[in-house]
């Protein structure tokens, strides 16, 4: 039988290891930390994205067990607010919690590709193309083929992007990162088919535009760059897209698009 000192430094023991550690939520908890995190997902679809952070944060704050929340701080801090620790921080508190979270996966991948840790990054869309319930593969393969081309792996690069449009002919993303990589290895022609899928996919795109006339260009097709340009001009917000494509225009001699017709505002009526 333990001695009466023996037990007492058991028990010191446990209580030192507890003293951290946070007590697991309860089912209200639980359900409130679900609703701040619901209601951050929809601020972030809306473009809200002070909202959706606070909303996160209160997530995290009822449950730190909730992966997605997680997730979701780590894609404010990372594209929003360009924190990269904590946003990394934030992702791998995600994948430790939750382990089999192939979105989770791609953003870290993405963070480490922002950052150029290529290796990382490849790893880390690798595991997300293995989850076999992954639902939106296409993006892991588009991001490790740029991965791989920036890593200076072309041809791998270009086998993993085919394969994501291959397999959603309308992705406008791989599209344009195939278009990169053709032109990025001189091979021009390519490019200029991939950028045309790019504008198919994405008319609305003013980059689309910009992408194929350039193209376009440099193969002499002085015509059709003109209208890709002109159209970029009519589709771009004012900024520097918009200017650089007005100015490809004027210098391959081609007039700027009339600026829209506004209708007139309605004239008052007197009361």
């Amino acid at each position: 039988m333990p001695s009466r000192s023996a037990f007492a430094v058991a028990l010191l023991g446990a209580l030192l290891l507890c003293s951290g550690c946070k007590h697991a939520p309860d089912e209200k908890a639980r359900r409130g930390a679900e609703i701040h995190n619901d209601l951050a997902v929809g601020s972030l679809n809306q473009g809200d994205y002070k909202s959706a952070y606070s909303e996160f944060q209160q997530a995290v704050a009822l449950d730190d067990t909730l992966a997605d929340a997680h997730d979701g701080l780590g894609i404010l801090l990372h594209l929003n607010y360009q924190k990269l620790p904590e946003a990394e921080a934030q992702y791998r508190r995600a994948l430790e919690l939750q382990p089999a979270f192939p979105e989770a996966h791609v953003n870290l991948g993405n963070l480490y590709l922002d950052e150029g840790r290529y290796d990382e990054a490849i790893v880390q869309y690798e595991f997300a193309l293995n989850d076999m319930l992954y639902r939106t593969p296409h993006f892991a393969q588009s991001n490790l083929g740029w991965a791989l081309y920036k890593k200076g792996q072309s041809e791998r690069a270009i086998e993993s992007v085919r394969a994501a449009v291959t397999a959603v002919p309308n992705f406008c993303q791989g599209w344009r990162t195939l278009g990169l990589i053709y032109e990025g290895t001189g091979r021009e022609e390519k490019a200029c088919e991939a950028f045309g899928e790019f504008v198919q996919s994405c008319s609305s795109v003013a980059e689309a535009h910009h992408l194929l006339g350039g193209c376009q260009a440099k193969l002499g097709r002085t015509e059709l760059a003109r209208g890709s340009f002109a159209t970029c001009v009519e589709r771009a917000s004012p900024g520097s897209l918009r200017e650089d494509c007005a100015s490809l225009l004027s210098r391959l001699g081609g007039p700027l698009p009339a600026p829209p017709v506004r209708p007139a505002p309605p004239t008052p009526t007197k009361p």
